[in-house]
């Protein structure tokens, strides 16, 4: 098949292969990269197992509500090369980064506040969520509200 004959998301699926290795040899650190996007991918369950107080892996996101979380990883994982192994060590990196992150109760709080500013359905765009997020932390809200 021709890629002038493919949607826009199949063309893209196509060379995404393509990019990481032009990335690759370009001097980016692949590994980095995917860590970040592992990350940004566990960041929404991460946050509510915090606040529910829940095992993240099993009781968030091994569960249906982050089957598409969960998809993400394996294809960041598999364009960056990375094994089962080294893939669950970077689930564990970002858990731990995220864990210290929390600790601090402002940014837990600021986090919590962007969390009430969700919509139930569809997006919020990035930048509205930082202005959120960096309006509460430099107020200073409080983990209570």
């Amino acid at each position: 098949m021709r890629l002038f004959e493919l949607s826009a998301a199949e063309m893209e699926q196509q060379l995404r292969p393509a990019i990481i290795e032009a990335a690759r040899a370009g001097g980016v650190d692949i590994a980095a990269w995917a860590d970040a996007k592992i990350l940004e991918m566990i960041g929404g369950a991460a946050a509510e197992a915090k606040a529910r107080r829940a095992n993240f892996i099993n009781d968030v996101l091994d569960t249906p509500a982050c089957a598409d979380d969960r998809a993400a990883i394996v294809e960041i994982a598999r364009l960056a090369g990375l094994s089962d192994k080294e893939c669950r060590e970077a689930i564990g990196r970002g858990t731990v980064r995220l864990k210290t992150l929390w600790s601090h109760e402002r940014k837990w709080a600021a986090l919590l506040e962007l969390a009430k500013a969700l919509p139930r359905t569809g997006r919020l765009d990035g930048r509205k969520c930082w202005e959120i997020y960096s309006q509460a932390l430099n107020i200073g809200v409080s983990p209570q509200g």
